[in-house]
């Protein structure tokens, strides 16, 4: 049987650490030792020292986005039609509370939030979604 392109005999009575060793070698006489190894490693360090606080604060930025779209939508609304924009606010307001209200008694029940029906867990999930843009908001905004 032919060895594979690139591949290298394997020793017949070799030990672990021997083919550890050996493979090693052959690796650093095939790729040579990178002068770039340390800044990778660095650059490895520094990623999440970095890209952590850069993601939160995208999320932020995206968060107070949502809230100048939704302050833009209620100023234009209101101009348009003072009863139309207070009847949606209305609408999503009892939505909201349906959902505060399905987690409220799935906890007390069974103490999980299970609901049974399609638009609870809508409205049950929309409730933890419009609480966590909210802190975002709040602790962005201030």
């Amino acid at each position: 049987m032919k060895p594979e392109l690139g591949s290298r005999p394997r020793p017949k009575n070799a030990t672990g650490a021997e083919l550890v060793r050996q493979a090693r070698a052959h690796r650093r006489s095939r790729f040579g030792i990178s002068p770039l190894r340390p800044v990778a490693r660095a650059a490895q360090g520094t990623g999440s020292f970095i890209g952590d606080p850069a993601v939160e604060a995208l999320v932020g930025l995206l968060c107070l986005a949502v809230f100048a779209g939704v302050a833009a939508a209620t100023v234009w609304g209101w101009s348009q039609s003072n009863v139309g924009t207070i009847g949606v606010y209305a609408v999503i307001v009892a939505f909201l509370t349906y959902g505060v209200a399905v987690l409220w008694r799935s906890r007390r029940r069974t103490g999980r939030p299970v609901s049974r029906t399609r638009l609870a867990t809508v409205a049950a999930g929309s409730v933890i979604a419009v609480g966590l843009w909210l802190t975002y908001v709040v602790q962005f905004a201030a």
